[in-house]
């Protein structure tokens, strides 16, 4: 039995994650949020079940399970196996940020015509 908070589980990839998509993960684990959280991961496993359509696809499944977990406990060791196999293809750090160009951004400001 697994007695982890689902915030505790995904903390090793939540690090990993950019900032934005950090903030909304966070947002969907609000516990006031369980009312919604529900019907949205049933319609992603639904919409996972309906793959073969332009936009739906198989990333809804575990989205939508990911999502129940949070509120389903005997789905949460389903989730730490999930969140252990999406760790081994994610990067130990954020890449760097690039410039528009695939260049690294300058290290500072720079002063035209000096």
């Amino acid at each position: 039995m697994i007695h982890r908070s689902p915030r505790q589980i995904l903390a090793p990839l939540l690090r990993r994650l950019p900032a934005g998509v950090r903030r909304a993960v966070l947002w969907w684990l609000r516990p006031s949020l369980g009312w919604i959280r529900l019907p949205v991961a049933f319609l992603l496993i639904l919409g996972g079940v309906f793959s073969f359509l332009p936009v739906l696809g198989l990333w809804m499944v575990p989205v939508g399970l990911a999502l129940a977990a949070q509120d389903i406990p005997p789905l949460r060791g389903m989730l730490v196996w999930m969140v252990r196999l999406i760790g081994r293809f994610l990067p130990a750090t954020p890449p760097p940020a690039t410039h528009v160009q695939g260049k690294p951004p300058p290290p500072g400001p720079q002063v035209a015509g000096k």
